[in-house]
């Protein structure tokens, strides 16, 4: 999947962007919005987690200006996430969605709410 819309473009998650997401996710700046500054990733876990496939939804990158600067993800909530992120699970159909820009130069510049 790609989605374009003047200087920014939403594409597949691959496997060659997992240094990106090793260089965003060890920077705390980024880590206290996405997963908590105390978290420790490593390329193994980062591996092991961002090229499962994720039933019932996707992984994307955001680029601006053709340069890749975030990180976004949805998918339908099943099981255990209902309670982790506070949601009835009465039978309805519920997506979550995470998404972070990994290059704090970019922060504030509007691009997020584009």
């Amino acid at each position: 999947m790609k989605i374009e819309k003047d200087e920014i473009t939403i594409r597949d998650f691959t496997e060659t962007d997992l240094p990106l997401m090793f260089k965003w996710l060890t920077d705390k700046r980024v880590l206290e919005y996405y997963e908590g500054r105390d978290v420790r990733f490593t390329m193994d876990t980062l591996s092991a987690h961002f090229l499962e496939e994720i039933p019932d939804g996707f992984r994307m990158i955001i680029e601006y200006k053709k340069s890749p600067i975030g990180y976004a993800q949805a998918y339908q909530l099943s099981g255990e996430l209902f309670d982790e992120y506070d949601y009835p699970d009465d039978g309805h159909i519920v997506f979550a969605m995470d998404q972070f820009i990994g290059e704090p130069k970019y922060w504030s510049k509007g691009i997020g709410s584009s």
